[in-house]
């Protein structure tokens, strides 16, 4: 499992790479897991919420994912 972005949310929306970050194939490559072509990878966002009521059940909870999507990366 690897990082590649920390973002602050801003309406409800995030927006990864922005203009001017690395891309998410640098971005791996920088943390020792270059992507080449045909290369499968699992992308997940993972999200914090301070407000308790914010996320889903079980009530308090701060923080939820969202579904994964399996990625065949192009040439």
């Amino acid at each position: 499992m690897k990082r590649l972005y920390l973002k602050m949310a801003s309406g409800g929306t995030i927006t990864a790479p922005e203009s001017g970050d690395p891309s998410i194939s640098a971005r791996s490559a920088a943390l020792g897991d270059p992507v080449s072509a045909q290369s499968v990878r699992w992308i997940q966002v993972y999200y914090r919420d301070p407000a308790p009521s914010f996320c889903p059940s079980p009530t308090g909870g701060t923080f939820n994912v969202s579904n994964g999507l399996r990625v065949i990366w192009g040439i």
